[in-house]
């Protein structure tokens, strides 16, 4: 038996508690990501029951993390505009709880949707909505992370000398912060 199954079976267990509280949320959004590599049907019924329990209890940062899990889980199933809808979900709870780093890390991340459905104009826009918001909160590495994908955006227009200085503002702070695989992300 694989180790994730046994991981989930265990999880699965602690879910017989009749008591629906923020332990319970948190157990049903453990086992969808663990089926999220393995098992579609499964993570989906597991995040949409993770939703409404932190509903029903009406537990804001979780709804908020669900909405950001979710949205990973449809960008890693190569499903944008899904991904794309649980993201602009995510960024308005996470709004409602003045979590700046989460909202500029998902614009990001929607800013890579939209780069992978061509549709670069948006990409541009929710990159620049990260990085305004990277740059006001100071966070160096979220700041590097949108010179990434300035970069890639750019390199996919065949841009090359703005894909490179956007490759190389990016790894100069990555190794400010050291950061050695987000140097190596760069050089390649």
């Amino acid at each position: 038996i694989p180790k994730h199954i046994c991981v989930i079976s265990i999880i699965k267990n602690k879910l017989q508690a009749k008591v629906v509280d923020t332990t319970k949320v948190s157990i049903h959004l453990k086992i969808a990501n663990l089926y999220s590599k393995s098992n579609k049907d499964s993570a989906i019924n597991y995040y949409r029951h993770a939703l409404e329990l932190a509903t029903k209890i009406n537990s804001k940062p979780q709804i908020a993390e669900i909405f950001y899990k979710t949205g990973i889980f449809y960008k890693n199933k190569h499903e944008y505009e899904n991904a794309i809808k649980n993201y602009f979900k995510a960024t308005k709870a996470f709004e409602e709880l003045n979590n700046l780093s989460k909202q500029a890390k998902i614009y990001n991340y929607i800013a890579d949707c939209y780069k992978q459905l061509y549709v670069d104009d948006k990409a541009i826009n929710y990159y620049l909505k990260s990085l305004s918001i990277n740059n006001s909160i100071g966070d160096e590495e979220g700041i590097a992370m949108n010179y990434l994908g300035f970069g890639d955006l750019f390199y996919s227009q065949e841009n090359y000398s703005s894909a490179k200085k956007y490759f190389g503002d990016a790894s100069d702070l990555y190794l400010k912060i050291g950061d050695m695989e987000g140097v190596s992300i760069c050089y390649t």
